[in-house]
């Protein structure tokens, strides 16, 4: 039976080796805890970053419609603005409406682009906004106090203008879009 060497005797070099066998095994399961570990807190991460961008794309909805309803209230108030916005009606040339109308059309283009712009910024909004492109393409096509804000007041409204020129060819609208009902 081969002799143990008593603690603090001569120290061989398969002593050094298993010393350093254990010490790099212990190393190496140390290391596979750390990466694990990180793992899970950069899939923890990850998470929560979806669910921020779910807020944040809750939250510019939100924000969207809080731009636009109040001005849809004004039509409410005030049904005898509606037909300059929907129906095609021509801009009064002067007086009180035609004051009323521009004002209108320019909050209108504030909201469009303010939104326009948000929704851009937050990809997660587009999934709650998907039918508010149409809309604004809708306006933008049809819209005379729109159109007639937007050629008087060039580069007020950059995202609007982006949409349009984006859209256009020759002139046209580069797709059709059915009238609201």
């Amino acid at each position: 039976m081969p002799k143990i060497a008593p603690l603090g005797g001569p120290v061989t070099e398969v002593t050094v080796a298993v010393c350093s066998l254990v010490v790099a095994v212990v190393g190496l399961l140390v290391a596979m805890l750390a990466i694990r570990f990180a793992a899970r807190q950069a899939a923890a991460a990850a998470e929560q970053v979806r669910t921020g961008n779910g807020f944040a794309g809750v939250s510019t909805t939100f924000g969207v419609f809080g731009l636009l309803h109040p001005l849809l209230r004004v039509f409410v108030d005030h049904p005898d603005l509606y037909p300059y916005f929907y129906q095609g009606k021509p801009v009064p040339r002067r007086g009180k409406d035609r004051v009323r109308v521009q004002v209108m059309a320019e909050m209108l283009a504030d909201a469009l682009s303010s939104a326009l712009q948000m929704t851009g910024q937050i990809p997660s909004a587009k999934d709650g906004l998907s039918s508010w492109s149409l809309y604004v393409v809708h306006m933008l096509d049809t819209c005379g106090p729109l159109q007639e804000a937007m050629r008087r007041y060039p580069g007020w409204w950059p995202h609007l203008e982006e949409l349009a020129s984006s859209r256009t060819a020759g002139g046209r609208p580069a797709a059709p879009v059915p009238p609201v009902s």
